[in-house]
């Protein structure tokens, strides 16, 4: 929330929202199931963001409770560690978890990437992409920066994004992403199905049809 976009206004818009795809029999949609509250909220602090979430996640649930809530990580905002990447970053709910009138319905969400996120946008790429363990050194990365919440919380835990461009370095790293994933019993949505992102590629060619090879 800020001065542009206060509570009350940000809540009324969520009521709209759930109005239409939830509430009204004639637009209500079976295949929504849930909301994802914020993309990637890299402008705020955990303890803002953790407040927010828990207050906009309650109003949710209020006017659609068999929904699901998917909060992500915050930015490079405290607590905080060189590397950590936009939504990726729920180092703060070790200390200050999400609380929801009903604990059921929340899923922590973080986005994460490899190294293409970083090659496709010319940004220096964290020092642990280039670790000598690479990528099996990335285990230790991903519990300290959001996989301890499953264990502390009780919470699930669901990766909202990832993906990237598939060869070289980022092939190791999805292959070894995907692996840890498994072996913690961590869901995720892979992105994106859409072939003109200049940083994560797609699943599809530009025919928009045809899957890539790999």
């Amino acid at each position: 929330f800020d001065k542009g976009w206060q509570a009350q206004r940000v809540f009324q818009a969520w009521s709209v929202l759930l109005e239409y795809f939830c509430k009204n029999r004639g637009t209500a949609l079976w295949n929504v199931m849930g909301a994802d509250l914020l993309n990637e909220p890299f402008g705020m602090d955990w303890d803002d963001w953790a407040t927010a979430a828990t207050q906009l996640g309650n109003h949710v649930l209020h006017q659609c409770p068999r929904w699901l809530v998917f909060v992500e990580g915050i930015g490079n905002m405290e607590p905080s560690e060189e590397g950590v990447e936009w939504g990726g970053n729920m180092m703060g709910a070790r200390d200050m978890p999400i609380v929801l009138g009903n604990p059921a319905r929340l899923v922590y969400s973080p986005h994460v990437y490899g190294p293409s996120l970083f090659w496709g946008n010319q940004i220096e790429e964290p020092e642990y992409f280039t670790d000598a363990g690479f990528p099996g050194s990335m285990r230790e990365v991903w519990m300290r920066h959001f996989g301890f919440v499953r264990q502390r919380t009780s919470a699930p835990l669901v990766v909202g994004e990832t993906g990237g461009i598939f060869r070289d370095r980022d092939k190791e790293w999805q292959l070894e992403f995907v692996a840890w994933c498994a072996s913690q019993h961590i869901g995720l949505f892979y992105f994106a199905l859409n072939p003109e992102s200049h940083d994560t590629g797609g699943v599809l060619q530009a025919d928009w049809t045809s899957p890539q090879e790999e």
